[in-house]
């Protein structure tokens, strides 16, 4: 029979392969992460012979989920391209998620391994603590030889197998676009000194070596642009400008500057006043004349919107430059927008847009996903001309609407018992949330709706806008809670997990142990509390200073402290005490020495005395370990203490661990009942007898071993060994 943590394998699931010599096999197909754990093979003895099992450990490896790699430039986080500056430095992110084990990463450069400083960090994934993510941070410092780089990280799994056919769903790259600036300008063409005839046809080429952007480069005539045809690359940029040969163009400068600048007077935005997930935003920036064109820089909040990037296909932007009417450059800039229904994410994004003067609009795209963060942000346009002193605004406010969105839908909290907790796990949604509701995972204290009324034990909870408070916590009040946030446009749920703590509690049974000379004992202490570890037990004796020169071990709530050898100095008391930072508990434990029953033969008990017609207590003490039994006999006939007509009692009691006493009642004495009697006192590790004599009452016996204790001058202390009473209450003069 084969189980799986004490229970049989679920049919259905597992299939039995005999093999010859009496092998069989479990075979597990659709395997899930629910097999994961220990099996157990068990053999059904025959009669009389030991149980045979064996145990097999079975784990479950799972593919990562997804690979996201992230770029950080001054604390803004960008995908798929970065753009920096040379020089500085960019953090990039790569995080796998949703593995088991958790899976390692691999960092490339153009496809070549890179050797990466620092370690892996390994999380529980949210939502299901059996998976883990991982993630790993390499910082690049910009050159040049980064510009056109592309920067990778790949995620290494056991369950990842070349025959999959999709390792490009478990890498992600990000390409650099490092900026520095181009060259210097050079005119190739026409050489000085040189005759042009009249109606001859020149092309004259301004070229800019390097530069990330290249250069743009722009040709004037007397303050005014002329027609060029722009080329760019990523090793160039010219600018070449034809013309016939005129006499009028004897002397004329064509410089490749503009001559004439001019700010923009006025930047205006239009943009909607709201927007619904599934919604698509347009929103639009333009500026008045200026030479050159204006540079436009979209800023979302403490964002900002490249335009020659792409990013995650979460906004779309463009930019133009169209030439004025009456001279000039007017800019204008387009954000287009999808509200996702999931929007759960923000993604900062920064943009530098370049100042090309040419006489054809030029456009750059970037692209940005809108999420729930955006909502109430401003969108500000910025113009920047190289005659003005200081950039040009105008802004207008976003307002994005969307379901419930937790920013943590899983936490921990921490409580003591005895003290209160609030739980605020409060979700933001537009429009607002209408409704939260409490519930507890195990469904204790709830209504038939879900909802959570009362604790375990009846204590009011209240709750209201997302805050649940606990008046006074206590122990059963650990554990899972969930809670939902609704609105207009859907809902959302959060998970809390609470901790409840509190000082220890000492299980002080059982206070005696019995154990054989000479054995070895492992004395156990149980306790309950929250913190509790091996290091928060420890063990004394009373009256003893010194520490115990024993060893303990800890397992499962319970410190045992071990003796190897006990002797008599092991009988005696132990303490064991317990405490953490919120109180301290102990308890006194007896260790036993078992010996065998043995009868304390004093001359004090060696009579008993009893007047005719009275009652007669004749008492027998004994001592041992384990307890001690008694019988009475008299003349070798066994006396039953509940027979005989009431006639005999007898009285059974323990005095301390290893003392004992039976009393023999006999009512209604007559002279017949004079004599001995034979008292036998028994356990399992031997017996003893001992014969007491029933006498009428008479003058007590002389005291035995008088000797002096101390003499002063005005008093002599003397001790001795009282012997049999005579039967009456004994005066001493």
């Amino acid at each position: 029979m084969a189980t799986r943590a004490g229970c049989r394998a679920t049919p259905g699931t597992v299939c039995w392969v005999t093999r010859p010599r009496a092998c069989t096999d479990l075979e597990i197909t659709n395997v899930t992460l629910e097999d994961d754990g220990r099996f157990q093979c068990q053999v059904s003895p025959s009669g009389g012979q030991p149980a045979i099992r064996a145990d097999a450990y079975l784990s479950v490896i799972l593919k990562p989920q997804s690979v996201r790699l992230r770029a950080f430039v001054d604390g803004v986080a960008t995908y798929d391209e970065v753009q920096v500056p040379r020089g500085e430095s960019v953090t990039l992110t790569c995080d796998v998620t949703g593995a088991r084990p958790a899976a390692g990463i691999e960092w490339q450069r153009n496809g070549r391994h890179l050797e990466a400083d620092g370690s892996a960090a390994v999380l529980a994934a949210v939502g299901d603590a059996r998976r883990l993510d991982t993630r790993s941070s390499l910082t690049v410092d910009a050159g040049r030889a980064d510009d056109g780089a592309g920067y990778s990280c790949v995620a290494r799994h056991p369950a990842l197998r070349p025959a999959d056919g999709h390792r490009e769903r478990f890498n992600a790259s990000i390409t650099f676009s490092v900026l520095y600036p181009p060259g210097p300008p050079s005119i190739s063409g026409y050489s000085a000194g040189e005759i042009l005839r009249t109606g001859e046809q020149r092309t004259l080429t301004c070229s800019s070596e390097g530069g990330n952007p290249p250069a743009r480069l722009v040709w004037t005539r007397n303050g005014r642009a002329v027609g060029q045809v722009y080329r760019a690359g990523r090793r160039a940029a010219t600018a070449a400008h034809m013309f016939i040969a005129d006499p009028t163009d004897l002397g004329v400068r064509l410089p490749v500057h503009g001559l004439l600048q001019i700010a923009p007077k006025r930047v205006s935005v239009t943009a909607p006043a709201s927007a619904q997930s599934g919604d698509v935003i347009h929103v639009s920036c333009v500026t008045s004349e200026s030479n050159p064109p204006a540079n436009l820089t979209w800023i979302v909040s403490d964002g900002v919107l490249e335009n020659n990037n792409m990013f995650n296909d979460r906004w779309e932007a463009t930019w133009a430059a169209h030439p004025a009417p009456d001279g000039g450059w007017i800019s204008s800039s387009n954000v287009t927008a999808l509200v996702p229904a999931d929007a759960d994410q923000q993604f900062p994004l920064r943009c530098f847009a370049q100042n090309p003067a040419v006489p054809q609009p030029r456009r750059r795209g970037a692209r940005h996903r809108s999420a729930a963060e955006d909502n109430g942000r401003r969108l500000t346009c910025r113009s920047r001309s190289d005659a003005a002193d200081r950039p040009s605004d105008a802004s207008a406010t976003l307002r994005v609407s969307y379901a419930p969105v937790f920013e943590r839908p899983q936490l921990n909290a921490t409580a003591v018992r005895g003290q209160p907790l609030s739980l605020n796990v409060t979700a933001r949604a537009n429009p607002p949330v209408r409704d939260y509701v409490w519930s507890r995972a195990d469904g204790a204290g709830a209504s038939a709706d879900g909802r959570l009324l009362t604790s375990a034990d009846g204590r009011l909870l209240t709750s209201a806008d997302g805050v649940l408070n606990l008046t006074s916590v206590r122990r059963d009040d650990a554990g899972w809670y969930l809670l939902r946030a609704t609105s207009a446009l859907g809902s959302a749920s959060a998970r809390v997990h609470v901790d409840v703590l509190y000082p220890p509690k000492v299980f002080k049974t059982p206070s005696i142990i019995t154990a054989a000379r000479h054995g070895r004992l492992d004395l156990p202490c149980r306790a309950e509390a929250n913190p509790l570890s091996g290091s928060m037990f420890s063990w004394s004796r009373p009256g003893q200073r010194q520490p115990l020169n024993l060893t303990s071990s800890y397992l499962n709530g319970t410190s045992f402290l071990r003796i190897p050898a006990l002797t008599e100095d092991s009988a005696g008391d132990f303490v064991c005490s317990v405490t953490n930072d919120l109180g301290l508990d102990s308890a006194t434990f007896t260790v036993v020495i078992q010996e065998p029953a043995k009868i304390a033969k004093s001359v004090r008990f060696a009579k008993a005395a009893a007047r005719l017609g009275e009652k007669a207590h004749v008492t027998c003490r004994a001592r041992g370990a384990p307890a001690v039994t008694f019988s009475w006999s008299r003349d070798g006939d066994v006396i039953s203490g509940t027979g005989s007509g009431g006639k005999y009692g007898t009285e059974r009691k323990q005095i301390d661990v290893l003392r004992w006493a039976s009393v023999l009642v006999i009512s209604d004495i007559t002279e017949s009942d004079y004599g001995e009697y034979e008292c036998r006192a028994s356990n399992r590790l031997g017996s003893d007898t001992h014969r007491v004599r029933l006498v009428e009452p008479s003058a007590p016996d002389p005291p035995r071993d008088l000797h002096v204790l101390n003499v002063s001058s005005g008093a002599v202390t003397l001790a001795w060994t009282p012997a049999f009473d005579g039967g009456f209450i004994q005066l001493r003069t």
